[in-house]
């Protein structure tokens, strides 16, 4: 399948292949917003207190040419880590 341009409000994830620690995201890929910056993004899979499976997620930096994040590179690892 070719590449295509990614359309404003779609995403890709991809399994991580450098997580390196259980806090790290277990997928990680870039969405492109309505106005057609696109960003990187990290997800991870958790469990809640009840048992049922549930997906949280974390928008970072503007995607960059030449520029791949390791994992957690450049997203926040918990609320405190937000500067606002």
């Amino acid at each position: 399948m070719d590449y295509k341009e990614m359309k404003p409000n779609n995403f890709k994830a991809f399994k991580n292949k450098n997580k390196r620690s259980d806090d790290d995201a277990d997928f990680t890929g870039s969405i492109k917003l309505a106005d057609g910056v696109e960003y990187w993004f990290n997800v991870r899979q958790l469990m809640s207190a009840k048992g049922d499976p549930y997906l949280k997620g974390w928008i970072g930096k503007p995607k960059q040419a030449g520029f791949t994040p390791r994992g957690n590179d450049e997203m926040p690892k918990s609320d405190s880590d937000i500067p606002f």
